[in-house]
């Protein structure tokens, strides 16, 4: 034997036990790997290489692997938020192919979870608690126009939730909210209150007068959609003869489609009053 290569017989890696040296393996790129035959304990035997052994890689013929694998520490009879596990589902008792376990809730419904889910915290109850939550949001707003709310929450989002798409393009620049809106229990009360005594009314948005100035009583206003996107700030302001306005305004004052107009201005790259003294 090779000096070189550590001998193995009878050494014993799970349920393998090391017989004799086999042939080695010579792979496509000529590399020389050592292989081993080996005794397992369910009475087959196997070639396996040094590296797979020694590294625990492989323990067994391959029976291992379609042995029942031991169930995962016992709940039955434990508590997770409202529910409580009556006992572990036999694979002929589950909805589907899953490990999974039976519970009750405090409601009263039962429902399969599987263990996973019940330790890490994702489930803690049939589905009731998901009513009860959108439940205590009515409680604690019964007067809230759902609307408002919705706006009122799209804002918070865009100002400082990070994984908002949004959030670049105001929280990301700066933009935040007042703190007489942003506070979570007056906030919502404080805006709903400005809302309804400044001109809100459904079709219309909430808009910042100054676009580099963040949300308050004093920069916002409801306006149409329209509106909106004429104060965008990536809008072109166009202007002919002294008066300046947006290129959608532009193409409503001459009565033009919006589409021809951006075409020569953004695309032909002309000016806009060679486009009216040309093009119309």
């Amino acid at each position: 034997m090779n000096r070189n290569v550590i001998d193995l017989t009878g050494n014993r890696y799970g349920k393998l036990t090391v017989l004799k040296k086999a042939s080695p393996h010579i792979t496509k790129g000529g590399a020389y790997i050592t292989m081993w035959e080996c005794q397992c304990d369910c009475g087959n035997k196997t070639i396996v290489s040094s590296q797979k052994l020694r590294n625990g890689h492989t323990t067994s013929c391959g029976c291992a692997k379609h042995e029942m694998k031991p169930r995962k520490k016992d709940l039955e009879g434990k508590r997770f938020g409202r529910l409580t596990v009556i006992k572990f589902l036999e694979q002929g008792e589950r909805e589907d192919k899953r490990r999974q376990w039976l519970c009750k809730c405090d409601c009263g419904n039962y429902s399969q979870v599987s263990g996973a889910k019940l330790i890490n915290g994702h489930t803690k109850s049939c589905g009731c608690a998901v009513v009860d939550f959108i439940g205590s949001l009515n409680r604690k707003y019964p007067n809230k126009d759902k609307r408002i709310y919705r706006i009122w929450r799209a804002i918070h989002n865009r100002c400082y939730a990070e994984n908002n798409r949004e959030f670049n393009n105001y929280g990301g620049r700066g933009i935040t909210i007042c703190d007489e809106w942003k506070e979570e229990n007056s906030g919502y009360t404080a805006f709903h209150e400005w809302a309804v005594n400044n001109g809100y009314s459904e079709g219309l948005t909430i808009d910042r007068i100054d676009v580099d100035k963040g949300y308050s009583p004093d920069n916002c206003r409801w306006i149409t959609n329209k509106e909106q996107q004429n104060n965008r700030r990536d809008n072109v302001l166009l202007t002919y003869n002294g008066e300046t306005h947006t290129m959608k305004e532009w193409s409503e004052i001459l009565n033009v489609s919006y589409h021809k107009l951006r075409y020569h201005i953004r695309i032909k790259d002309r000016t806009l009053q060679y486009f009216i003294e040309n093009c119309l």
